[in-house]
Formats: structure tokens, sequence, C-alpha cells
């Protein structure tokens, strides 16, 4: 009993889940005519995913009509064919997550199945059967963006309808997450990974769901106007896709690197003599994704894909030029007849005896504690000279 007892319990546990997902797939359809643009019902139907070779059929309805639904995002072949008719197939559509790609009519020419008619790349069209304003990244896009720190969000900006966003951060999420821009004027946007809420307050607000950068192989912003199961909130729907294996093994290994040697010294440093800080990010990185090859009795082969990422980022960030002011050798002896404010006015030191400023601001020797003193002097000279410092330091780079 235990054994069926802990199955219900994970299957509940998947089911809540998957019921605060957010949809990340796609559907297709179209329609099967013939020569004369009539349409052709009962034609059988089938859509191959090029990149894992799964294959789904169907039958066109009485109005020639055909439609997969959840499809997972990525390139499909589609075939069409019917007894007397030579096959027509399109290859290289384009299924992206969130989206309806309705395709050009498949036209069937009289002839024998030995021949077939391939169309190896269609153009795109103009999506008619949905009234969702969007924004797309596609898997080049997201390869050719430089971002210096590696950040998710930072690949919004060139979206249009996005509001501005800061510099790129040094490091994913700064110290804590990144904040989701507003999107067409509005707040309240909704990020997802692989539709599961990716930040903090309900998805939105912060993006906190750390993502390798190349292991992202779409962006989908749902800007408005999208369908009803697309929209769990208000406000923009942001989906990060990430890939997936295929029937094939596919992986990439790279090696990012910043360094203080390609940096100039900056204009604070260069002022005050200080040294140049450490700066080094260095970034090693691989993925790799296929089939799991067969296991008996488990699965029966090229059914089974795997996708595995790892990004590892060892850093030394450069802390800020600190400035403070520190006691002058004059006012360790007592004397702060030097002692003025930024503006030049004589800041007086007062007797708590009399409540009277000392005689020429100075402190006699006799009046001076000994334990004050000691704690004095163990602060450092002063080492320069500025507007309301004198002393300049910089704190080694944080690991």
């Amino acid at each position: 009993m235990s054994y069926f007892r802990s199955l219900a319990v994970l299957f509940l546990l998947l089911f809540a889940v998957t019921a605060s997902a957010q949809t990340t797939s796609g559907t297709m359809s179209g329609t099967v005519i013939d020569a004369s643009g009539q349409v052709v019902p009962g034609a059988d139907v089938s859509v191959t995913n090029e990149a894992t070779a799964e294959v789904r059929r169907t039958v066109t309805n009485e109005v020639g009509a055909f439609s997969f639904p959840g499809l997972q995002p990525g390139p499909y072949a589609v075939r069409a064919e019917l007894a007397g008719f030579r096959p027509f197939e399109i290859k290289g559509n384009m299924v992206l997550a969130n989206n309806r790609l309705a395709l050009p009519p498949l036209r069937l020419e009289v002839g024998s199945l030995a021949e077939a008619v391939t169309v190896s790349a269609v153009g795109q069209v103009v999506a008619t059967t949905t009234t969702a304003h969007q924004a797309i990244l596609d898997l080049k896009q997201v390869e050719n963006l430089s971002i210096r720190g590696r950040d998710p969000i930072s690949l919004l900006k060139i979206l249009p309808g996005v509001g501005m966003l800061a510099n790129d951060q040094e490091t994913f999420g700064g110290s804590f997450a990144t904040p989701v821009p507003n999107i067409q004027g509005g707040r309240g946007q909704t990020i997802y990974v692989d539709g599961i809420n990716g930040g903090d307050g309900g998805g939105g607000g912060n993006f906190s769901a750390a993502v390798n950068m190349d292991a992202i192989a779409e962006v989908n912003v749902q800007m408005s106007a999208y369908t009803a199961e697309y929209g769990l909130k208000g406000g923009a729907q942001v989906n990060i896709i990430t890939k997936h294996g295929g029937a094939e093994y596919h992986g990439t290994g790279y090696w990012y690197n910043r360094h203080e040697r390609w940096n100039a010294t900056n204009f604070f440093n260069n002022r005050t003599g200080t040294p140049k800080p450490q700066y080094r990010y260095s970034t090693l990185g691989a993925t790799l994704g296929g089939p799991i090859p067969k296991i008996p009795k488990i699965h029966g082969g090229n059914k089974l894909f795997f996708f595995y990422s790892i990004d590892d980022t060892q850093l030394k960030d450069v802390n800020a030029l600190r400035r403070y002011t520190m006691p002058t050798a004059l006012e360790r002896q007592g004397d702060f007849s030097q002692t003025r404010t930024t503006s030049g006015a004589l800041i007086p030191v007062r007797d708590p005896l009399t409540g009277q400023p000392f005689p020429g601001n100075r402190i006699p020797m006799d009046r001076m504690d000994s334990r004050s003193m000691a704690l004095i002097n163990m602060m450092p000279m002063p080492n320069a000279t500025g507007t309301g410092y004198n002393f300049v330091t910089q704190e080694p780079s944080i690991d």
C-alpha cells in the first residue's frame, strides 16, 4: 500500500506543478486542397519534428482542415497524401512557443504515390488565426546578441515596447535579482521559464530563476490581446524557452573572459593615483543534448531525449573607491586651528567645562585623554587632498 500511496503523492505533486505552469507548446493548422482549389476531406496529414524525428498524424475533416495542438517548439516537416494524388511535403516550418502557426494551403495534384512534391523552405506567413500582439527572439538572435553580464533579461531591451533598461549588470541578477522592465508602458509583467514561474511576486517584478544564456532557445513576449490560455495574470507575459535534446547528439563548449588588463584605469583611480583594481570574470561552460540510448523494458530508443548545460563563473568583482576624513597630524596633537568645513569656516572645538571654544582652537596636552588618543592613532594618516575628504582607499576585489 505504501508503494501506491507514494505514487499518489507523486502524481499530486506533479499535477500541482503543472496546474501553475503556463503553456509553452505551439499549434500548427492548415488546409488541404486539390489542383482546382477545392478542399480535400479525408487526406492523411503527418508532422515530423525535424529535431527529434517524432511523428504525429491526423486526417482532414469535411472542410479539408487539420490541426496539431500541443507541439513542442522547433522545426517541423508537414506531409499530406491521399490515394490518387502525389504526396505534398513542406519542410522547415518553425513552431514557436505560445504560438499558432497557420500554414499555406497544401495543394495535392493528381498523380501516383511514387511521385512527390516537396517544398524545402516556406516564407513567413501572416498569422490570421490569432489577434495576439507579440515579440519573439529566436535561437539565432539569442546566439548573436552580446550580453556582458549574461543576464537573459538584457535580451528584452531590443524588443519593441520595452521600457528603458539600465546597462547590463556585471553578473546575473546583480546582488539579488534582475528587475523586469515595463512593457507597453505598463507594469505587472509576468515572467516564466518553460512555463514555470521564474520570478518573485507571482512571476513578475524580479527575475530570479538562474538560466544559462547558452541554454536558451527562444524568448517569447505576449504583449497584449493574447488568447486566454496564455494569460494567467495582467500585463505582458514573458516566457523564456530553453533548448531540448534531439535525435542526434549536439553540444557546445565555451569560455568567456574579462580581465583588468583589457580595461583602462577609471577616472577616479587615475586622479588619486590609486592602482587599477583586479577585475576578472572567467566563465567556463558547456551544453550537451541528444537521445538517451535504448533501455530494455523502458523505452525502445529514439523516444527519450536529454539536454544538460553547465555555466560556471569565477570572478573578482571591483570594490568602489572609498573616501574618508581621517585625523590630521595637527589634530592628533590637539591642534584644530586648521580644521574647517568644506566652505572654509573654522569648526570650533569647545571646552566641555565652560562651553566656550578653546583658545586658538587648540586643546591643551594635559586635557587630552590618553585612551582617546590611542584610538585616534589607530586610524591611518591622510593620503589625499580633496573636498570633504583626505583619505582614499580601495578594498581588495571580492571573490
